[in-house]
């Protein structure tokens, strides 16, 4: 099965260990993305992939690919849950007032004799 980003499947545990795992079984019947995790093995290693909630984005783990039942044609945006994180971490400056890094003034001393 080849696997194309965006693409929505459908979990329904085939083999030994997603049977067995409860994080799997928790989810069976829901729509999946497959999501390619940093530092991780590729997707296909050994007829394993990365898969997430459609709709929550929530990271479900490690499936078999024959666990995987394509919805149709339907596709959904991938959320990045990372990056949504990142980004409300990520301090707001007021872009309408100086900077702060601005010099915004000059003062003048004067060095008596």
């Amino acid at each position: 099965m080849s696997v194309r980003k965006q693409q929505v499947f459908r979990i329904d545990p085939a083999g030994l260990m997603d049977r067995t795992d409860s994080r799997v079984l928790r989810h069976t019947g829901q729509e999946v993305h497959i999501v390619q995790p940093p530092n991780t093995p590729r997707n296909g290693t050994f007829g394993m992939v990365y898969v997430q909630h459609a709709e929550s984005g929530e990271f479900i783990g490690l499936v078999s690919k024959q666990s995987l039942v394509r919805v149709g044609n339907k596709r959904l945006p991938v959320r990045d849950l990372a990056a949504e994180a990142r980004e409300a971490r990520r301090p707001k400056y007021n872009r309408t007032g100086p900077s702060p890094f601005q010099v915004v003034g000059r003062v003048d001393v004067e060095i008596g004799d």
